[in-house]
């Protein structure tokens, strides 16, 4: 034990207290005697008596091959003590006796020959347990099979954390080669994208080009139209450039037709938005419901960008179901609903969902977007739904209802605005007015299924910590004694009533009073019908009031 052992204490090196330190001459001792000697003003190693000039033992580098030995020792000291081994034998023949060893003891672990037996079986009041040596070996193969197992069985727990180990390297691998098969798909899809942009880039130019050159005619009309002095003259000038503006014109709206191909843009779009969703992600699994993360705001304003750039550059009219200029599109239980998406006021608004039986050709042709990508653009706390109103003797007249929070009645009713639920408000009836003429006038609508309008969304109870002034405008519940305001009606305040609050409001009318009070004052309010409704897609461009 000396090459392990402090030559100075006697004690044996640890990683603790008695860490082997090496002196600058080579020689070694542990930390705790070290420091001892450095506080009596040590300044010399105590074998070579070589100078030292140092302050602390800490300094000191660390043995590290001593440690090791000291290790290795501790380890060999184990396997004498598992042997159950005190006193080994040099041979079958018992060292003092010279006789053949027959016998053990068990309490002191010792071999003894049949004279060692006698003078061995009762000393200091302790009957010792001495048996054969057939006996002793039995006993201690059957301890040592014992070791050898559990070694082995230790051996393979190791084994098993390796295959562990080994099973998660090809997990992960297989990971990496999705990500990277969906990564190389993306970036295909990037190059194919990015090749179509670059010929459509090359096309508008070549028609730019062209284009550009028309308005140079005119040059020629007004340096003539500048020299002539006659009244004949100027007015054949004058009549053929009107004839060549309006030739112009023409050609001008035709050209913009023939160049601009939004498709191209759409592509762009849904690339960027299936890279987004896949980064978002960090996963190849369906990745619809991460539309909402930062990463993708800057996605959901493209979207919007490009709809009120596909309105300009097409000079849509600015109302009305006629003047669809795009097409949102949803499989539902197998079928192919439609949902257009019209202009009003600069306000992009997304109808209600309808199967387009017989207008599918229609549909098709236009500009398609996905509805469900749209549709997350809205918000339900900050929602802006619209309901087109007609009645005999009228036109339509389009009312918004802003909807106050996220609230379950709130999410029902916009809802059956928009028809994801399979359910609407279009194509139904008002019921009856109450309070007519005076305080509180209220219309109510909503039957959607003609069974007094079963909820879509259960739990829509009356919020007594919300109650609201009824004011013109108020969109509520509508409860009575028998219901409690559980189902899907709605109505609308057509007066104040001050003194009075509605434990049901849920939203207001923003823009559109009017139609609402010609609706109420019509003569059969069962003949007023929602014809159409939906949602305001937002924009920065147009807020309504608060």
């Amino acid at each position: 034990m000396d090459c392990v052992e402090c030559s100075i204490c006697n004690n044996a090196y640890n990683t603790q207290e008695y860490r082997p330190r090496v002196l600058p001459c080579g020689h070694s001792y542990c930390t705790t005697c070290l420091s001892k000697a450095f506080k009596e003003g040590f300044k010399s190693c105590p074998t070579c008596r070589k100078s030292i000039h140092l302050t602390t033992p800490h300094n000191l580098p660390i043995n590290f091959d001593l440690e090791g030995a000291t290790a290795l020792v501790r380890i060999s000291s184990t396997k004498v003590t598992k042997s159950d081994d005190i006193q080994l034998p040099s041979s079958e023949l018992c060292d003092p006796h010279g006789e053949e060893i027959q016998h053990r003891c068990a309490n002191h672990k010792v071999w003894l020959c049949n004279t060692c037996r006698k003078a061995h079986i009762q000393h200091g009041g302790t009957v010792c347990s001495v048996v054969s040596k057939k006996e002793a070996l039995r006993r201690r193969k059957v301890n040592h099979h014992k070791y050898i197992d559990k070694d082995i069985e230790k051996y393979f727990q190791e084994l098993y954390h390796i295959e562990q180990y080994a099973e998660r390297l090809v997990e992960e691998e297989m990971k990496h080669d999705a990500m990277i098969n969906r990564l190389e798909s993306l970036v295909l899809h990037h190059r194919q994208v990015k090749s179509q942009l670059q010929a459509q880039q090359q096309k508008i130019d070549h028609i730019l080009k062209d284009a550009k050159k028309k308005p140079g005619e005119f040059e020629a009309l007004k340096n003539k139209l500048a020299a002539s002095t006659s009244i004949q003259d100027i007015t054949d000038i004058c009549q053929e450039a009107l004839k060549k503006g309006l030739i112009l014109k023409e050609y001008g709206k035709q050209i913009r037709k023939k160049a601009i191909c939004i498709e191209y843009i759409i592509s762009s779009l849904k690339v960027r938005v299936s890279q987004n969703e896949f980064m978002s992600s960090g996963s190849i699994q369906d990745c619809q419901s991460t539309y909402h993360s930062p990463k993708n705001m800057n996605v959901k304003q493209d979207m919007l960008t490009l709809l009120k750039f596909w309105c300009t550059t097409n000079n849509r009219p600015t109302s009305g179901m006629k003047h669809i200029f795009a097409y949102t599109t949803l499989n539902q239980q197998g079928k192919e609903l439609h949902a257009p998406l019209t202009v009003d006021g600069g306000r992009i608004l997304l109808h209600v969902l309808r199967n387009m039986e017989g207008n599918t050709n229609q549909a098709r042709n236009g500009f398609t977007l996905p509805y469900t990508s749209t549709r997350e653009l809205v918000s339900v706390g900050s929602a802006v739904v619209f309901l087109d109103l007609a009645w005999p003797g009228s036109q339509s007249g389009r009312i918004f209802i802003k909807l106050i929070g996220n609230t379950g009645r709130c999410r029902q009713f916009l809802s059956l605005c928009t028809g994801e639920q399979g359910y609407s408000y279009a194509n139904t009836s008002f019921h009856y007015s109450s309070n007519k003429g005076r305080p509180g006038e209220m219309i109510t609508a909503g039957d959607y299924d003609n069974k007094g309008a079963l909820p879509l969304l259960p739990g829509l109870t009356m919020g007594r910590k919300s109650q609201r002034p009824i004011t013109a405008g108020l969109v509520s519940g509508v409860w009575d004694d028998d219901d409690p305001g559980e189902n899907a009606l709605f109505g609308i305040y057509v007066r104040d009533d001050i003194n009075t609050k509605d434990p049901l409001g849920f939203a207001h009318v923003v823009e559109g009073m009017d139609v609402v009070r010609k609706a109420a004052a019509h003569n059969n309010i069962k003949e007023v019908r929602i014809i159409d409704c939906g949602v305001v897609l937002p924009s920065d461009a147009f807020e309504f009031p608060k």
